[in-house]
């Protein structure tokens, strides 16, 4: 009878720390779950607010056009000055420590016309026609940003995709 209640006893705590640890499990991958979700919507909530501001100064400055104080030129020179940080003495690139709209230390912003021209590049591929560049899966990558760019809802404009960036691979977003 003795080894029974000892038995008991065992099993009693066995089946305790097995659901301890189960417990212990499903809770620390929920965290894991909705603190990724979280920092996911919050970095997609920084670059809106970023891009918010690149349309502000945008806007700003074809004011200053309407008004005749800057020449369209000017203020697409300012907008590329401001968003993406003066230009680098070889004429080509950008100084992206002195850019406003960064995200993190490598986030930086480009545009391109509907043409899928770079229009603006702080890594000196201005006037560089992706329109033919794809990604490993097919997809034409600028003319995807460009048709997310245009959807009304702002969830649906994000689009994360691989880059290879100084050789190594990254997901851009």
């Amino acid at each position: 009878m003795k080894l029974w209640k000892r038995s008991i006893k065992i099993q009693f705590i066995l089946i305790v720390t097995l659901l301890v640890i189960l417990s212990g499990t499903l809770a620390g991958v929920i965290t894991y779950q909705t603190a990724k979700k979280e920092l996911k919507e919050s970095g997609l909530q920084q670059l809106q607010e970023i891009v918010a501001g690149a349309i502000a100064v945008s806007a700003t400055l074809q004011d200053e056009v309407i008004a005749g104080n800057l020449t369209l030129k000017e203020a697409q020179d300012k907008a590329k000055d401001i968003i993406d940080g003066p230009m680098n003495p070889d004429g080509k690139s950008r100084d992206l420590t002195k850019a406003h709209f960064m995200y993190k230390t490598e986030g930086y912003m480009w545009a391109s016309d509907n043409d899928i021209t770079l229009t603006m590049h702080p890594l000196g591929f201005e006037n560089v026609s992706l329109k033919d560049y794809q990604l490993d899966n097919g997809v034409y990558l600028t003319a995807e940003l460009v048709r997310r760019g245009k959807l009304p809802n702002a969830e649906d404009r994000t689009l994360v995709y691989p880059w290879k960036n100084a050789g190594r691979m990254l997901m851009k977003l």
